[in-house]
């Protein structure tokens, strides 16, 4: 019987275009990108965070509980009460340091379309072909916030990028490619970075995934390891995670 309804709802959930894995392949996914990060942190002696893309804190929680990482974070979200929900949570965490702002490739500042799933939110538009994910990213009001380049803001940071190992995550929604842009040189002393990439674009004018990896590989950056974030169809990957390693700090 449970056989056949799990057979039912895999067949449902595929024919909206999504994938469902079964709890045991999803922990043991989830186990195998934990253990890969930790042991990264480990070998290039990670001691700072930047976090690109903060939301509701969930890379900071993911870092302190599934990592392990007890070390600096330094968190940058532009939409204001979650800046300031953020900055609250904070409080409780020496090591983390939470600036309301966000990083582009150019200092100003920009319309910022709030999602109805704030993690959904974004500089660009939202594609209205692209229907899978509609609810989502469906844009509830626009806020003007705040833009930053990385390279400008770096002597204010409370921990010198250049003296301490850093790993770079970015989750901006369409915009990753742009805070790569804002890094300048500074970029090339960053160790590890980890961006989301699209196949199929979620936003107008949003970069694909080839751009941001010629990017990167023309700055010295290898591929360590991707991650599926969402299927189409069950066939095509629409987004995924990729963790690239600087092969100037890389060893045999």
């Amino acid at each position: 019987m449970k056989k056949n309804v799990a057979h039912f709802v895999q067949r449902a959930v595929r024919g909206l275009g999504y994938e469902v894995l079964s709890s045991w392949r999803l922990s043991e996914l989830t186990k195998s990108k934990n253990k890969s990060l930790t042991e990264l942190f480990r070998k290039f002696d990670i001691g700072l965070v930047l976090d690109i893309g903060g939301n509701k804190g969930q890379f900071r929680e993911f870092l302190r509980e599934d990592v392990l990482y007890a070390g600096r974070i330094l968190t940058f979200e532009p939409i204001p009460e979650l800046a300031a929900d953020l900055d609250r949570q904070s409080r409780h965490d020496p090591n983390w340091t939470v600036f309301p702002f966000a990083l582009g490739s150019e200092g100003g500042s920009l319309p910022l379309n709030v999602a109805s799933s704030s993690d959904f939110s974004s500089f660009l538009a939202p594609r209205e072909d692209e229907a899978r994910f509609h609810q989502q990213n469906k844009t509830a009001r626009v806020v003007e916030v705040p833009v930053r380049r990385l390279a400008d803001v770096a002597n204010e940071l409370p921990v010198r990028i250049a003296e301490v190992p850093t790993f770079l995550k970015i989750d901006t929604q369409g915009f990753d490619l742009e805070v790569l842009k804002g890094a300048g040189d500074l970029l090339g002393q960053i160790p590890l970075v980890q961006t989301e990439m699209s196949v199929i674009p979620l936003y107008e004018k949003m970069p694909n995934y080839i751009e941001t990896m010629v990017f990167l590989h023309e700055r010295g950056f290898l591929p360590s390891s991707f991650n599926v974030l969402n299927m189409k169809n069950g066939t095509t990957i629409v987004e995924f995670d990729a963790l690239f390693v600087n092969s100037r700090f890389a060893t045999a």
